[in-house]
C-alpha cells in the first residue's frame, strides 16, 4: 500500500458503507509495544466513529467524561483515549505513542 512506502505510514483505515477494513504494514511488527498499541488503538477510534452513530457516540463519551472532537483524525485519538483511558501521544516522529511524546496530534498531520 502507497501510505506504507512513508516514514510514519504504519496503519490505515477503509471505510464502507457496510463495513471498515483496517491495514497495517509489516513494519508495524519491528516497532516497540507502545507505538504498536497507539497505532491500533487510533484505527479502531476510526471505525468505532463509523460504525457508531455520531450523537450517540458523542453522548457515550460525555457520559465517560470526555468530549470528542468533529475532525476525524483527532476524533479516532480522543475515541481510542474513552475507550482505554490513556490519551495518546506523538513522539518525535509524530508517530503515535501510548507512551512518548506530546498528547496532541501536530496540526500538520491534518487534523
Amino acid at each position: 500500500y502507497e501510505h506504507f512506502k512513508k516514514a510514519r505510514g504504519f496503519g490505515v483505515t477503509f471505510i464502507e458503507p457496510h463495513h471498515c477494513h483496517m491495514r497495517f504494514a509489516f513494519k508495524l511488527a519491528a516497532e516497540p509495544r507502545h507505538r504498536q498499541d497507539a497505532i491500533i488503538r487510533h484505527e479502531i477510534g476510526h471505525v468505532v466513529d463509523h460504525r457508531i452513530p455520531t450523537a450517540e457516540l458523542d453522548a457515550w463519551a460525555q457520559l465517560q467524561g470526555f468530549e470528542l472532537a468533529h475532525t476525524p483524525e483527532v476524533r479516532a485519538d480522543d475515541i481510542a483515549h474513552a475507550l482505554w483511558g490513556t490519551k495518546l501521544k506523538y513522539d518525535r516522529d509524530t508517530v503515535q505513542s501510548t507512551k512518548h511524546g506530546r498528547p496532541f496530534r501536530p496540526p500538520h498531520l491534518g487534523l
